[in-house]
């Protein structure tokens, strides 16, 4: 989980920003059972891991988008 800053972007333009980049990620939103403002906003990276070779490339789109989201 990659806890996102309160004032910045809401959680889905930053997954819209991540699935634009080739990144499959889910949010914190959609696991509350009644979504209020206020609550945590972060990005859920997945149980599994990427192949030892992708593993780089994606922790570096995730850079990429999280600066473009907040840079």
């Amino acid at each position: 989980m990659v806890r996102l800053p309160a004032d910045g972007p809401d959680e889905a333009e930053v997954l819209d920003l991540a699935a634009r980049n080739g990144l499959a990620l889910s949010g914190l939103a959609e696991h509350w059972h009644r979504p209020e403002p206020g609550h945590i906003k972060g990005l859920i990276i997945g149980y599994g891991a990427p192949s030892e070779s992708g593993y780089r490339p994606a922790l570096g789109v995730l850079a990429k988008v999280l600066e473009e989201a907040y840079g």
